[in-house]
């Protein structure tokens, strides 16, 4: 099998993805900015969709703010969102996508 990205394809910045949550949440931003980044800091955020375009005809038609909306109302459909975390981490686990850093 094969994997493929799937976003807008479009570069946001941590920050503006920040604030479309909180939009979506209706909250007050509570946002602190640094003016130094360590090596490795991610700022922005983009989905390569270039594979996934060419080889399925792919095309972004989903803005990030709806896309977004969709996923938590998606969650929301599942019940208790922590029991559903903890049950799809278990799962990454089992398949030792994620691992103890010991």
């Amino acid at each position: 099998g094969e994997s493929f990205n799937v976003g807008t394809g479009k570069g946001v910045s941590v920050e503006e993805f920040a604030l479309t949550l909180y939009k979506i949440y209706k909250k007050e931003p509570k946002i602190q900015k640094h003016s130094t980044y360590r090596l490795g800091d991610v700022r922005h955020l983009v989905a390569n969709v270039n594979k996934i375009s060419t080889k399925l005809g792919y095309r972004p038609v989903v803005s990030l703010s709806d896309g977004l909306q969709k996923y938590i109302d998606w969650i929301a459909l599942r019940g208790d969102v922590k029991d559903y975390f903890s049950q799809a981490f278990e799962g990454l686990k089992g398949h030792q996508i994620v691992r103890s850093a010991n």
